[in-house]
């Protein structure tokens, strides 16, 4: 044997054909490779995905599970394809307890998972896997961890059906192709969340920004007025900020801003829609969808007296205005009411907050 033909080994004898890829696997892998750079939602990713991991295994059903806070429980996120008979597309309630799965989910509680594939027909099988199986009217399955910036995301569970050969290690070798896909995607879809949020929120209170309000107030404007309800805008400004500054210095100036945040945050508290954000600097807004002028007043006085630190020497002025149900109203011309309402209010400091008299049109 000549020295060339011993340091390749694997090279092919001339004329021998070189095996190749099924055209189908990687059409479906390429579509899921699209789908996890192009998504960026979260919810529609993991349905996207689903379907397409379902026909990348052959598999007769297909369900996606997130891991819960409680770090104990499996939720299930989505159930794509030939449902059991109990099994919703979207379940609001449907858990498993690793606990309850020592052999197939061992590896969320940090234990060496016993097996991947599970088969209906084997009686060393997992009796908690079996009796999920049976009850799905489903012969075999195939679970397959979801691994999220190194921690244990969720998982993959697929199953098939009567006269369908069961997965094999072929098919565990596919899904953790299919998984790391998956985890690309979803953490490509949390770094976009964390970018959208640190564009929408103000950087020293945490409250949405201008920009979030923007968006909040147009949108819920629209709805109110299609719905023939009114919306209330509360705008909000700080009184002696700039004596506390001089006086006491920047750390206390920030404490009296961060005072009014709470105390935003406290009065839009489980009220649907609310939304409380700061603008800038010593301004603040409260959108009140559902609320009209009395109980939008009501609100701000209680934003006035719990944003008031006596001994920083600060206080808030408040406008309220109010689009009136059936009336339509411009997002800038409430603005400009609620302000003009607040300069009102600023004027007689002390004497509470003022109801402009109507939203422009």
């Amino acid at each position: 044997m000549s020295p060339a033909a011993e340091s390749a080994p694997n090279e092919r004898a001339a004329g021998e054909e070189r095996p190749r890829a099924d055209p189908s696997v990687l059409r479906a892998l390429l579509k899921l490779a699209s789908l996890v750079t192009t998504t960026t939602g979260e919810d529609g990713l993991v349905e996207a995905v689903a379907e397409t991991a379902r026909e990348l295994l052959l598999a007769d059903s297909l369900t996606v599970s997130r891991v819960e806070d409680d770090g104990t429980t499996l939720a299930v996120v989505v159930n794509v394809g030939e449902l059991g008979p109990w099994e919703e597309r979207w379940p609001q309630d449907e858990r498993y307890r690793f606990e309850d799965f020592p052999q197939t989910m061992a590896c969320f509680v940090g234990a060496p998972t016993v097996r991947w594939a599970t088969r209906i027909d084997d009686p060393d099988a997992e009796p908690a896997e079996r009796a999920l199986l049976r009850s799905l009217g489903k012969e075999s399955s195939l679970k397959t961890p979801i691994v999220v910036g190194g921690e244990l995301w969720g998982e993959l569970w697929a199953s098939r059906g009567h006269g369908v050969p069961p997965f094999d290690d072929g098919d565990s070798d596919l899904a953790a192709v299919i998984v790391a896909l998956v985890a690309a995607g979803l953490a490509q879809a949390d770094a976009w969340r964390a970018v959208q949020a640190q564009a929408s929120t103000d950087a020293m209170t945490g409250l949405p920004n201008r920009r979030a309000f923007d968006a909040h107030l147009a949108a819920h404007l629209e709805a109110s007025q299609s719905a023939g309800r009114p919306l209330s805008l509360l705008v909000g400004d700080v009184d002696g900020l700039k004596i506390c500054n001089d006086t006491q210095g920047h750390a206390a100036g920030d404490d009296a801003l961060m005072r009014v945040a709470g105390a935003a945050r406290t009065v839009v508290a489980d009220l649907p829609d609310a939304l409380a954000a700061r603008l800038g600097g010593d301004e603040f807004v409260v959108v009140l969808p559902g609320h009209d002028g009395a109980a939008a007043l009501e609100l701000a006085r209680r934003w006035c007296d719990l944003s008031r630190h006596e001994g920083h020497g600060t206080s808030l002025s408040c406008g309220v205005a109010v689009a009136t149900a059936g009336e339509s109203a411009d997002p800038r011309h409430l603005v400009m009411a609620g302000d003009e309402a607040l300069y009102a209010a600023k004027s007689r400091r002390g004497a509470g907050p003022v109801l402009a008299a109507r939203a422009r049109t």
